[in-house]
């Protein structure tokens, strides 16, 4: 048996064509499965347009709005996206943001009374004659 297929490697070129391979591994006892070098090892052609070809720049859909950045009141909430292909041969460039931020509130923040301790009893005078502060 052989384990999943790894990912395929990244194209070595942007246009023209080049070459992509990805590999997966042989599991169990070798010496009871015949072994080809063709079954551990695939091979496909990539970015076969010409280079003389304009492409313009191309985003990825945007990824959903994170967390909001408190427990409670207001906070900011994110989310991002990326270029899935950079412009080549006089394409238009992105012109667009990468990530948007948007206010956010998961709840209200509880509302705190502040409450007054009693008064304490009166010290002394602060002077034994002419006048002083209690």
């Amino acid at each position: 048996t052989f384990s999943v297929w790894r990912e395929w490697s990244t194209c070595p070129v942007a246009c023209g064509g080049g070459q992509q391979e990805r590999t997966r591994r042989l599991t169990g006892d070798r010496n009871c499965i015949p072994l080809a070098e063709g079954d551990l090892k695939e091979v496909r052609g990539c970015n076969i347009d010409s280079c003389s070809v304009e492409s313009s720049c191309k985003l990825t859909e945007w990824d959903e709005w994170g967390d909001c950045s408190q427990q409670c009141g207001v906070g900011v909430s994110t989310r991002t996206r990326s270029i899935s292909q950079a412009a080549t041969n006089g394409g238009n460039n992105c012109v667009a943001s990468l990530k948007e931020m948007k206010d956010c509130q998961e709840r209200s923040c509880p509302v705190r009374d502040c409450l007054w301790a009693a008064w304490e009893e009166w010290s002394g005078c602060s002077c034994t004659c002419g006048g002083g502060l209690k």
